[in-house]
């Protein structure tokens, strides 16, 4: 037997087998993105990456070519503030990044 609880708070206890639940949840349930959200967290999120690239070529026409290769290389683990840090010149991009990912 085992016990399992769902993201809405129903606990069951099941035997063997495959089992499937599903749940729904309203967008408002995820938590705030930020710069210290994951790049996972980012790219899971509707628009996430769009609201990132958008900030960088914003700032930085010269790299618009070069974002997406640049973000796959990323590690969905990395904090999206220690990815975009390595940018030269940074803080500009980060503070538009952090409100860009605020209004999702």
């Amino acid at each position: 037997m085992a016990e399992v609880s769902l993201p809405n708070g129903t606990e069951w206890i099941v035997g063997s087998g495959v089992h499937r639940w599903n749940v729904p949840f309203a967008a408002a349930d995820l938590s705030p993105l930020t710069l210290d959200s994951t790049f996972g967290e980012v790219a899971d999120r509707s628009g996430g990456l769009k609201a990132v690239t958008d900030a960088i070529a914003a700032r930085r026409p010269e790299f618009a070519e070069f974002i997406e290769v640049g973000m796959n290389a990323v590690e969905p683990k990395t904090k999206a503030r220690d990815a975009l840090g390595m940018i030269p010149d940074a803080e500009p991009i980060l503070r538009d990044v952090e409100l860009a990912l605020g209004r999702l």
